[in-house]
């Protein structure tokens, strides 16, 4: 049953309503004004009083007393509710409410230009605390802001720094499993695989790298596990060590290096005998094309050849192997030969079959199955299957030594073995190669020397110094030189003016205006008497256990113990393989033996050593040959005369070079702008037009791009 209320009560009612709203609209009115006046207690008071009547605009203005510094009720995340609040309910607005809402500012626009205040405060307050929690909450809630990538990344940054710090695998497991997306994915990742190979291989046992292996095949780390279960295998380089490991780890990656190795032990002179003896006790060696080869060409001497501006190799018979397609080669190593087109270079076999395909910017020829490649502007190192066996990763990585190679990592140098491994961490400005077990090093400006463990032979600490050569190293601090041995014990005192080079077992020692000589143990053989002059140091180092001697401007020569050999009675002198002597008077030389005599009298501007008979000898800017007898063998007719092999000499006359004999017979013309010996048997000449190979044990040309010019 409907109610029917009298129309006076109805009327009451109306006015009740109208009153309420006026009511209302004055609380938001207050509140706004008590705002203005900084009376944030009593605006928040009306502010909630006009909740329910006034959603919309009451929200509003709670959201900028909460995110107003200058007030108690300051909460960034109680802003961010009510402005929410404040644009859901503005939709829900009529038409009419929403142009009273337009007298205090508000729309929609007011709306997101608070959201984005608040959001801009609350980034800031963030940034300030700057933890990851902070960020999360920051990236929670305001997906909206445009700070909202900046937040993750600032996030991502955080986080993997608390990894880093933690630098445990699991740590690193658990930031890549909780940001899939952050760009330290990929960062986090590798280390956590580093120290999960860490980690589990701790105990450096093969076991470890056995199970590490089995347990995580797709981890990079397996190729070092099996390096490692390679290298702790072989305890000997022996063909049954090799085999023993084939036949244990038929899946490790070093397998095929490992095949090569024995095949190289077992082959070590590559005989057709000694090949076929291999085939007979390994018929399972899997690479049995190269051994074929090997057979084939086992004797064979590969010499490289240009036509047409082409290189490809000839053998020592002169007949084409590889016919010339390269831009340019280089001699054959360790079985393969570097060759270049197009600015890259690759590696070719003797069958001449591309081994590395030409990818290379850079390389250095094969040692000991291992190359040096550059790619990029950065260097590693490759087998001969060109797989990376020490990634292309460095700014420099010197030739290797005794197994181990300088690198550049950054701005330090260190040293890598053939494993790749930092065997000498880089902390070094500068890093030699290592030389009979030694290696030159430097920091900051200062020398040193260090042995094939990183121990320092000799402290860095020299403004200069030189590599062991015969078991010593001369230093210099402080403008004052001494001397080492291997063992790091100073043998000299660093207390001389100058220390010449080791030779015939002597140093050149000079100090307060006297020089004298020491041997290699540091004892004074030939005592400091001698007066010093300058030039002393361009005639005073020892050559074939003989020194030059001077008093009262004229040359003698003493032996290694100070003996007199020749008188002090010559204008010059020099040291002597045969009988003759090559001595100097009234600026003319000549020949005495050891006796004193004069032989061959004083008549050539320069004059060599004797040799197998003969010297080299000048006259007015031109050499020859005379014999023992003083007979000319060649004319004085060449700007240059230099010794080769089996009676053989290169000749250059007007900027060519050629070949003749000891009778001055031509062997080969003179027109050759360039000159390369190779060996005593082989020599190569270029020109513009043409390139040769002459044999001197044959005694003719085996090859030349134009025989018709020859």
């Amino acid at each position: 049953m409907n109610r029917i209320f009298p129309s006076g009560r109805k009327l009451l009612i109306f006015f009740f309503f109208l009153f309420v709203q006026d009511l209302s609209a004055g609380k938001i009115e207050k509140a706004f004004e008590a705002l203005e006046k900084f009376n944030y207690f009593e605006a928040k008071k009306l502010f909630e009083m006009a909740r329910k009547s006034d959603p919309t605009a009451s929200t509003y203005g709670l959201s900028l007393i909460r995110s107003t510094k200058l007030n108690p009720f300051y909460n960034l995340d109680s802003a961010l509710f009510y402005i929410n609040l404040s644009s859901s309910t503005y939709y829900l607005e009529s038409d009419k409410e929403k142009v009273k809402l337009m007298e205090f500012g508000i729309d929609l626009n007011a709306i997101d230009n608070r959201k984005k205040l608040i959001a801009e405060l609350a980034f800031d307050e963030a940034v300030l605390k700057l933890t990851v929690e902070e960020m999360d909450h920051y990236i929670e809630n305001y997906k909206y802001s445009v700070k909202y990538e900046r937040a993750v990344q600032l996030r991502d940054s955080l986080a993997f720094e608390n990894a880093a710090a933690v630098n445990t695998y699991s740590a690193y497991h658990q930031y890549f499993s909780t940001y899939p997306e952050s760009e330290y994915y990929k960062e986090s990742f590798a280390r956590y695989e580093r120290r999960l190979f860490e980690v589990k291989t701790s105990g450096n046992t093969i076991e470890e790298y056995e199970k590490f292996v089995r347990q995580f095949p797709k981890n990079p780390f397996v190729s070092r596990c099996m390096d490692s279960i390679y290298s702790k295998f072989i305890t000997s380089n022996t063909v049954e060590d090799y085999y023993a490991f084939i036949r244990n780890y038929p899946e490790n990656k070093n397998v095929s290096d490992a095949w090569r190795k024995l095949y190289n032990l077992y082959n070590k002179d590559y005989s057709k005998e000694r090949i076929v003896e291999f085939r007979i006790d390994f018929p399972d060696y899997p690479f049995i094309d190269e051994v074929l080869v090997d057979y084939e060409l086992s004797d064979v001497r590969y010499l490289p050849v240009r036509d047409q501006n082409l290189w490809g190799f000839i053998n020592d018979a002169g007949m084409i192997m590889i016919k010339p397609q390269f831009d340019w080669v280089d001699d054959f190593y360790d079985g393969l030969a570097m060759v270049e087109n197009e600015g890259k270079v690759g590696f070719v076999n003797k069958a001449g079959r591309l081994v590395v395909p030409l990818k290379y910017d850079e390389a250095e020829k094969f040692y000991w199955g291992y190359a040096i490649v550059s790619q990029n502007d950065k260097y590693g190192v490759i087998n001969k299957a060109d797989l990376p066996e020490i990634p292309i990763i460095y700014e420099e990585i010197h030739e290797f030594n005794q197994g181990l190679a300088a690198v550049k990592l950054g701005e330090k140098y260190g040293y890598i073995d053939l494993q790749g491994h930092m065997a000498i961490e880089p902390i070094y400005d500068y890093a030699g190669d290592f030389k009979q077990g030694f290696a030159y090093v430097e920091i900051e400006g200062l020398k040193g020397i260090i042995n094939n463990e990183g121990h320092e032979i000799m402290p860095v600490k020299f403004e200069w110094l030189e590599n062991f050569s015969f078991g010593c190293a001369r230093v210099k601090k402080e403008e004052k030189f001494g001397a080492y041995n291997t063992k790091g014990n100073l043998i000299i005192p660093v207390e001389y003016d100058h220390i010449g080079p080791l030779n015939s077992n002597r140093f050149l020692a000079v100090v307060n205006g006297k020089y004298g000589y020491f041997d290699s143990n540091g004892k004074e053989r030939i005592p400091i008497l001698f007066e010093f002059s300058n030039d002393v140091l361009t005639w005073g180092n020892f050559e074939e256990n003989v020194v030059r001697i001077k008093k009262h401007n004229l040359f003698g020569l003493i032996d290694t113990l100070g003996h007199k050999l020749l008188p002090a009675i010559f204008e010059d002198i020099k040291p002597f393989f045969d009988d003759l002597i090559p001595v100097r008077k009234k600026g003319l030389w000549g020949y005495c033996d050891k006796n004193v005599k004069l032989k061959i009298p004083y008549e050539f501007d320069d004059a060599g050593r004797f040799e197998k008979g003969t010297a080299i000898v000048a006259l007015d800017g031109l050499y020859g040959l005379v014999d023992t007898e003083n007979n000319m063998r060649i004319p004085f007719y060449y700007s240059e005369i230099q010794r080769l092999y089996f009676d053989c000499f290169a000749v250059k006359k007007d900027n060519y070079y050629g070949l003749i004999d000891s009778e001055n017979n031509e062997l080969v013309k003179t027109v050759y702008t360039k000159i390369k010996h190779v060996d005593e048997f082989l020599i190569q000449l270029i020109s513009e037009d043409d390139m040769i190979w002459y044999d001197f044990k044959k005694r003719e040309v085996i090859w030349s791009s134009n025989p018709i010019g020859q």
